[in-house]
């Protein structure tokens, strides 16, 4: 009975022991996926980047107009991005100036109370000045009564320097609070003068954008080089997409989510608006089809992620402006065209219906909207397939 008994201990003991072995197993390999993540995807980035540069020196690419048209729109991301920033500051400038005012007026009412107190306790201490110690005992026969008069002045006297030490230590925290909101009145200051020099700013980049993108377009119908300049802006951007779904093969997938394949009719478009060109329609006297769609929308308005996902892209491409790319894994990708601001940068993880951009006109475009794709193994689909249409201020 007592070999039985040894045995099932040594038998738990090994079972106890592989299952530690596994558990640490598993999480070194979850360690060892992570880094392997970040690994492939600095050398995805710098991989882009490199063929971003080569752009920039290729023939079609050297023209002027262009080329301070991506520089502006950039800039205008930039600005757009601090802005916000300075917008989340004042809003906590606020919040903690409204918060500082109100332990203000609550110290102040307290401070009235006390000073009402110290004067009572003053008034009274007054009346009761003649009736000093030794006057009390020396006039009074009964011991008993002495004791208790002793004991009132004894706690009556207390009473009174604590309330003392209690306004002097209500003194120090008003003082401090009197310091903090002025200390908070001179940042919000300080953020709205930044505030209006960062829109300012951004006021002078549309203008320069702008004059930029008249004189593409100038340029564009002088030369009649249109069709061609679509036929090279996806040129461009199907060889970037094979640059990425080369990389995307040496970069393990860690998606825990449902998958992308499974999601059919039920995502929503990433923006709410009037869809203006769609999937396979035809395009400059039918020689170009549309491999996406292309949704009106004002200018600013949220773009979200359709679903979770890694962004891999998060730049300017000739043709499509501001563009973000996110791979939602075995071989599933959604492309944000054209956009005013991107919040993301690549490698981030994102989760279906994250704000990842708003809706712009970069890339040379004439009215705000979204540029919209998926694509499959590098190929494109109908986005309809997979998405209904966003009502106006869903999230």
């Amino acid at each position: 009975m007592i070999r039985l008994a040894i045995c099932l201990i040594m038998l738990s003991a090994y079972q106890l022991a592989d299952a530690a072995t596994n558990t640490n197993a598993v999480l070194l390999n979850s360690e060892l996926n992570q880094g392997e993540i970040e690994t492939q995807l600095r050398i995805l980035e710098k991989e882009l980047s490199k063929y971003q540069a080569e752009l920039d020196t290729s023939k079609d690419q050297k023209i002027a107009v262009e080329a301070s048209l991506r520089r502006d729109e950039r800039n205008i991301n930039t600005a757009h991005k601090n802005i916000l920033v300075i917008e989340e500051d004042l809003k906590d400038n606020r919040r903690r100036l409204s918060n500082l005012q109100s332990r203000q007026d609550e110290l102040n009412h307290q401070k009235t109370k006390h000073q009402r107190l110290i004067e009572q306790q003053i008034r009274a201490a007054y009346e009761m000045g003649n009736q000093e110690y030794l006057k009390i005992i020396l006039n009074q026969e009964d011991p008993q009564y002495v004791a208790r008069m002793m004991t009132y002045y004894d706690y009556f006297n207390e009473a009174r320097a604590n309330q003392i030490a209690d306004y002097n230590q209500l003194l120090l925290e008003l003082g401090k609070v009197t310091a903090d909101l002025n200390s908070a009145a001179d940042s919000l200051a300080s953020n709205r003068k930044r505030l209006r020099e960062e829109r300012a700013v951004l006021v002078t980049l549309k203008q320069q954008k702008q004059k930029s993108l008249n004189d593409l377009l100038n340029k564009i119908r002088s030369t009649g080089s249109e069709i061609n300049r679509l036929e090279g802006d996806r040129e461009h951007l199907e060889q970037l997409l094979s640059r990425i779904v080369n990389r995307l093969s040496d970069i393990p997938e860690t998606f825990s989510e449902a998958p992308f394949e499974g999601m059919q009719g039920q995502l929503m478009l990433p923006v709410s608006g009037q869809i203006k060109a769609s999937f396979g329609e035809t395009r400059n006297a039918g020689k170009l089809k549309w491999s996406g769609m292309l949704i009106e929308a004002d200018s600013g308005e949220p773009v979200y992620a359709i679903h979770h996902g890694r962004v891999v892209f998060s730049d300017w491409l000739r043709g499509f402006g501001l563009l973000l790319i996110i791979n939602h894994g075995n071989g599933y990708m959604s492309l944000y065209g054209h956009n005013q601001t991107l919040y993301l940068n690549t490698g981030d993880s994102v989760t279906g219906g994250d704000l990842i951009s708003t809706v712009g006109d970069s890339g040379g475009q004439t009215q705000s909207g979204l540029y919209f794709e998926i694509r499959i193994n590098g190929t494109p689909t109908n986005p309809m397939r997979w998405c209904i249409v966003r009502k106006q201020g869903a999230a």
